[in-house]
């Protein structure tokens, strides 16, 4: 889990394997957003100030074309 700096973002890996992996909440409004389907973690730091951006890990290989190394990447998913 990982909260952003005004405490009103919350990343979260829900218990549910048939559905994504991280999940942002708006702690304010009660919505949530996907962050990754595939598998994948975070640091507890992971949230910028606002949740504008969410910084993960994964060595899922299909979530960016081409990522053939079999290694595990570091992704930023911006939301606007």
């Amino acid at each position: 889990m990982a909260i952003d700096p005004t405490g009103r973002y919350l990343l979260y890996a829900p218990h549910d394997t048939n559905g994504p992996s991280l999940i942002l909440r708006d702690l304010e409004t009660g919505t949530d957003e996907i962050v990754s389907n595939q598998p994948a973690s975070a640091g507890t730091d992971a949230v910028s100030a606002g949740g504008r951006d969410v910084v993960f890990r994964s060595a899922a290989d299909d979530i960016v074309p081409g990522d053939t190394n079999g290694k595990s990447d570091v992704f930023i998913r911006r939301f606007y």
